[in-house]
Order: structure tokens, then C-alpha cells, then sequence
């Protein structure tokens, strides 16, 4: 079997091959995009923990002429930490928690007119409107802006039918929020504001100075697309799920706090980021194959989610579920920045449709699925009731 995670038939649905990849090939060479992959519960992990073996510091797939610009994602430690350093405390958790209440007014607001006409498409009117907002409040990106800084999002994300390199629209997308950044430091530096963007135009690092231009326009693209995309696709899974586990949903309308486990189990259960780009920082040996210095490494977090060495009945999807610690917004060192941003908002928007419409139906032949990078999930999906 192959596993090609820019195959389209691998991303609707790639769960046989990681079960294929775990029983049989726990570390898999592409024939021929020479990537190395790991599936497997506790390889993945210890994988993310070891940048000795397993390096953040990316050879990647962005090539094919689009100019790369670094980001803090694709740093190790003490890089990574001290670029980060610069916009943390605007994500911390109690950051985020101040932020609950214009979640829910967010929520409510696009949630009206759904409720109003018992239907809508709970991805496009709801799911991708809450986190674009939040990433754009705390950025500083104003109202006007957001629909078109969604649209890079999704078109920066793009790739054809097996193959890993750019689309022209992705290429397009990286330039447009280069000038849109770079634009948005002039701003900021001439008046300084007190959002992510201005923190990153004051900043001096250590030895450093000011963040060069390129760092700048490279983790602004990178909190902009982070900030909404896999909280969207989380959202949505959880949605779909809950629709098709109707006896969970009714239990979680009754139960809401058991929301933020449900959140959990959907993470677990469809890991929005299905995999992560790594490169090895020097040859290694694992499961009998060696992996050598420099090779692209996936690590297949949507595989190592599902991984009955770790998981008891991992294929099923249980909002009760006792051990649900998994490894979807990362581990140790490498957990994701806006991983309780993300919580919270799936809390929030969850929360609020059980409430409005606890017995919604997904019109399933209108799901319409996203073939990108390594964002698994929907860009449309209509409900009613």
C-alpha cells in the first residue's frame, strides 16, 4: 500500500493506510517523494521530543519558486523559544480565558441567522467565522480585511492532486500576506499598537535587534493561517461527529460540561493537522530502517491518534472517553502556542449550537472536503432542522 498525503483519496480517507502503515511499515520511505514517516503512538512522540534526532529546522516541499519565509513552527529550541517569547503572553491561558466573552458573543451573533432560517452551512456561517475573528482581533487585523485573509489562508494551503509543491494560487496567497504584513509593520512602527502585530514590530531579541523583515512577514502568515484553519476543521469534525453519534450529542446537550472532553475525543479522533514536517538532524535507526541525515520526515500525528498499541478501541469515537490525551496540538516542547485559544473556542461554539439546535442534521451530500497541505476536514457542510 502507499501512503501519499497529497493523494486525494488519501486524505478522504486515510485512516486503512495508517493502520496498514503501523502493522507493517511503522517507518515508511515514499518511493519517490522521499519522505520518511512515522505512524505509531510512541514513535511519534518520542520523535517530537528527540531534536537531537528529529529536527523542526524544515527541508521542506515549499520550493517550486515561492520564496520561503522562516517561521517559529519550523524552529528548534532555543530559536524556537525565543521567537515565540515575543507574542506568548498574548496566548497564555488566561489570555485566552479573557478572551471567552467575545467568543460567545461572536458565536452568537453568526448562530442567529442559522437559527432563523433552521439551517446554513455550519462551516462557512459559523465554524470558519469564530476563529478568524479571534486571530484577527488579537493580530489586529480589522473587519474589512478578514474575508480576504481567510482566502490566503486557504489558497496558501493549497496542493494539486499528488503533488506537494505550490499551486500558483498558494504562491499568489504568500505574497499577498507578505505585503500585507510588511505594510502592517510600517504601520505599527510609525504608531504602535497593542496587538500581536505591534508586540512583533517593537520586539528586540537579545543580540538580535527587531525581527528582520522576513521573520516578521514569515510568523505573522503563520499565526494568521494557524489561527484559523485547524480550529475551523476541529470545530467542524466535532459537529459531523456529533451528528453521526446522535445518542453522544443528546448526552452532551444534557452534559455540557463534558464539552471540553468532547473536544479532546474530536482532536484525538480527527486530529485537525494530520501530520507534521520534520527533517533529520542525523542519521537514525528505528524498526530496522535507517533514516538519514537531512531526509524529509512526516510524523503522522492523524495515525499515531488511532493507534490501538496506545488506544483501546481507537477507531471509535467516544466523548466519555477516560484517556484522551493525544498528541494533535503536539508535546513537551513543541505544543502548539494557541493550543488553549483553540480549546476554548471549540468549547465555546460547541456550547452554543447544542444549545440553540441539539438535534441538527447534516445534509451529507453537501459535504465538500479540502485537499491542502496536512489540514485534514470540510469547507462546507449544511445543516438543518
Amino acid at each position: 500500500m502507499e501512503w501519499n498525503p497529497f493523494s486525494y483519496a488519501v486524505q478522504d480517507n486515510p485512516y486503512p493506510y495508517y493502520g496498514w502503515l503501523r502493522d507493517n511499515a511503522p517507518v515508511y520511505r515514499h518511493p519517490t517523494l522521499g519522505i520518511y514517516a512515522l505512524s505509531r503512538f510512541v514513535d511519534v512522540r518520542d520523535a517530537i521530543l528527540d531534536i537531537d534526532r528529529v529536527s523542526s529546522q524544515l527541508r521542506s516541499f515549499a520550493g517550486g519558486g515561492r520564496r520561503f519565509y522562516p517561521q517559529f513552527l519550523f524552529t528548534d529550541p532555543p530559536r524556537s523559544t525565543q521567537l515565540r517569547s515575543v507574542v506568548a503572553k498574548h496566548f497564555t491561558p488566561r489570555a485566552s480565558a479573557q478572551l471567552e466573552p467575545q467568543m460567545r458573543a461572536y458565536a452568537k451573533r453568526y448562530l442567529a441567522p442559522i437559527v432563523e432560517g433552521r439551517g446554513g452551512d455550519i462551516i462557512r456561517d459559523y465554524a470558519a467565522k469564530i476563529p478568524m475573528d479571534i486571530i484577527a482581533d488579537l493580530l489586529g487585523i480589522p473587519p474589512a480585511d478578514r474575508d480576504r485573509v481567510r482566502k490566503w489562508s486557504d489558497d496558501y494551503l493549497a496542493r494539486d492532486e499528488g503533488n506537494p509543491l505550490p499551486t500558483p494560487a498558494a504562491h499568489e496567497a504568500a505574497e499577498a500576506f507578505a505585503e500585507y504584513f510588511r505594510r502592517a509593520r510600517t504601520e505599527r512602527e510609525k504608531r504602535p499598537r497593542n496587538d500581536v502585530l505591534g508586540a512583533m514590530a517593537q520586539t528586540e531579541l537579545a543580540g538580535e535587534g527587531k525581527l528582520s523583515d522576513d521573520d516578521y512577514v514569515g510568523n505573522a502568515t503563520m499565526l494568521a493561517i494557524a489561527g484559523n484553519e485547524t480550529t475551523t476543521k476541529l470545530i467542524a469534525s466535532a459537529v459531523l461527529e456529533l451528528w453521526r453519534h446522535p445518542d453522544q450529542r443528546a448526552w452532551l446537550a444534557a452534559n455540557p460540561d463534558g464539552i471540553p472532553n468532547a473536544v479532546e475525543e474530536t482532536l484525538r479522533y480527527e486530529a485537525p493537522s494530520q501530520w507534521q514536517n520534520r527533517r533529520a538532524a542525523r542519521d537514525f535507526t528505528l524498526h530496522g530502517v535507517t533514516v538519514p541525515k537531512d531526509a524529509f520526515v512526516a510524523l503522522i500525528t492523524g495515525s499515531a491518534c488511532r493507534d490501538p498499541r496506545r488506544y483501546p478501541d481507537p477507531d471509535r469515537f467516544d466523548v466519555r472517553r477516560a484517556d484522551v490525551e493525544h498528541l494533535s496540538l503536539g508535546w513537551g516542547q513543541h505544543l502548539c502556542l494557541g493550543k488553549t485559544l483553540a480549546r476554548l473556542e471549540a468549547k465555546v461554539a460547541l456550547q452554543e449550537l447544542l444549545a440553540a439546535a441539539p438535534e441538527y442534521e447534516v445534509i451529507e451530500a453537501g459535504l465538500e472536503r479540502v485537499y491542502v497541505t496536512n489540514v485534514a476536514g470540510y469547507c462546507r457542510m449544511p445543516i438543518r432542522w
